[in-house]
């Protein structure tokens, strides 16, 4: 049981570092961020991440162990899957949603559409395919982490 903890939060507190290293990071370098936002990131990013570990990282934990299949293979696919699923089941650039919808951003500094009358473009889908890599990265750290503590203590 302690050893489930430890491993928990550092599962947790490895993500703030990560999420500052692949998000934060580029966005100070381009132009910075203010106070507020970095104390909302890091609410959000401890928040979201309390919640993925404690509502879906614990339950497949059990459920790898359980089934003798848990090694660092698998704990990291399993991570790498729960960081990288609800963007992309929630973020998929759809085709046709609204007829004449127009988006634009900036793609590493440059000011590039997104949607253009109503259809994603080349840089929804790899907007779309980076978020979902970060995600899964930020997963698998968090499985990985989790693991190697777990197996210290255990």
């Amino acid at each position: 049981m302690r050893a489930s903890v430890t491993a928990s939060l550092a599962a947790i507190l490895v993500q703030l570092p990560l999420f500052a290293a692949l998000c934060l990071l580029p966005r100070m370098v381009m132009g910075g961020v203010d106070s507020d936002a970095l104390v909302f990131y890091v609410a959000a990013v401890s928040i979201v991440a309390a919640a993925t570990v404690l509502l879906v990282g614990l339950p497949v934990f059990a459920l790898l162990r359980g089934s003798g299949r848990m090694n660092a293979k698998t704990v990291a696919l399993a991570g790498l899957s729960i960081g990288a699923f609800p963007v992309a089941v929630m973020g998929w650039p759809y085709h046709g949603l609204y007829s004449g919808y127009s988006s634009s951003g900036a793609w590493f500094g440059h000011a590039v559409d997104f949607y253009r009358n109503g259809s994603p473009t080349l840089y929804a889908w790899l907007d779309y395919l980076l978020c979902m890599a970060r995600l899964g990265l930020q997963g698998m750290l968090g499985a990985l982490v989790f693991y190697w503590v777990w197996r210290r203590l255990g």
